[in-house]
């Protein structure tokens, strides 16, 4: 696949006018390491205050073919603090726009329009190849941009099914989230998963019980390799679910990017997933569709910690008797989760009940 330009960092100095401002330009499949040797050679200054790596620069991008242009989602530049002096960033969507500290370690997208303070005298303007806010997502009432201490953004990171999911920020602090938007349905927050027996669209009716159950079962799990559900809204027909933001994508666009994994990467991987199932199970929950895409990065560091992620299809099992053992069991008959990534007893048994 050929690389493309997806973004440019403009280098300046505060005292730089717009006419001797540096571009660089960063192309998908590519990592940036921005630092004191980059900044010298485009503006042949040396600034001690920068380090030699200061930060890193990287890319989530999304090969798959969309039919419907307004669910494309443009490539994700992220950006990694390498840097023990760590740089302070003008968020372009936060509003009003104010300056947030990140230290070393930090990850962070990057926004068309953010800019970057790597020193007193060296700024960095990030300008990305497409407008993300061409395709987004806003609600038709300004008010509902804001939900208590969370703030929604236009910058899609994520579309599929019934959802799509946006880029939020926690107001008090300025933390990154993903809030997941679910439109068309109208629902109690309430914890009652008894839905009317009445109803009569069927599909409606399985789509309300399956949102159901993931706001039950998400919103109470804290595990470090499961993603977080910070808080949940309700506003007209939309459902709006507040989580942690995974600036390394999820394991399909990892996989696209880098290829084959080595051993040593697999099994760190499956340890994690291990983990987070072992944590579900014990808790009495089946996740029930679990495959790439729903195995997100923590980073886009090599090796980073994994997070399982949409709980759609879960399900809470009640333990019952068996008449013959006399064990603790719980039994499950649908046939759920993704074609080409379900265990092979799921279509096994598929197989014997048509028999």
């Amino acid at each position: 696949m050929q690389a493309v330009q997806i973004a440019n960092f403009v280098f300046s100095t505060r005292s730089t006018s717009s006419h001797t401002a540096k571009p660089f330009g960063f192309y998908s499949g590519n990592e940036l390491d921005i630092g004191r040797d980059l900044v010298q050679k485009l503006l042949n200054i040396e600034d001690n205050c920068i380090s030699k790596h200061h930060i890193r620069i990287s890319s989530v991008e999304f090969d798959e073919l969309q039919s419907d242009e307004t669910d494309a989602v443009n490539p994700l530049v992220y950006m990694q603090v390498l840097s023990k002096n760590g740089l302070t960033i003008y968020n372009s969507c936060a509003k009003p726009v104010q300056p947030h500290k990140l230290c070393q370690g930090t990850s962070r997208l990057l926004n068309h329009g953010d800019v970057l303070i790597l020193s007193p005298s060296i700024i960095i303007m990030v300008t990305l190849r497409i407008n993300c806010d061409r395709d987004g997502f806003t609600p038709t009432d300004m008010k509902t941009q804001t939900f208590g201490h969370y703030r929604l953004t236009s910058r899609i990171i994520r579309t599929g099914g019934f959802a799509r999911v946006v880029l939020a920020s926690n107001i008090q602090t300025g933390q990154q989230l993903a809030c997941k938007i679910i439109s068309g349905v109208r629902l109690s927050l309430a914890a009652d998963t008894n839905l009317p027996t009445h109803e009569q669209d069927n599909a409606s009716r399985y789509l309300k019980l399956r949102i159901r159950r993931e706001i039950d079962i998400a919103s109470h799990l804290d595990h470090p390799h499961i993603v977080k559900v910070h808080e949940t809204f309700q506003y007209q027909q939309r459902i709006y679910i507040f989580q942690d933001l995974a600036t390394g994508g999820d394991l399909t666009s990892y996989l696209t990017q880098y290829g084959p994994l080595d051993q040593a990467e697999v099994i760190l991987i499956a340890y994690q997933l291990a983990h987070a199932v072992r944590y579900l199970h014990q808790r009495g929950i089946a996740h029930r569709d679990l495959k790439p895409e729903n195995i997100l990065r923590s980073s886009s560091q090599r090796n980073s910690r994994i997070m399982l992620a949409d709980f759609g299809q879960a399900r809470q099992l009640s333990m019952t008797v068996d008449n013959l053992t006399g064990e603790h069991v719980a039994r499950m008959e649908s046939q759920v989760g993704t074609y080409g990534w379900q265990a092979p007893l799921v279509f096994l048994q598929s197989c014997l009940d048509s028999c």
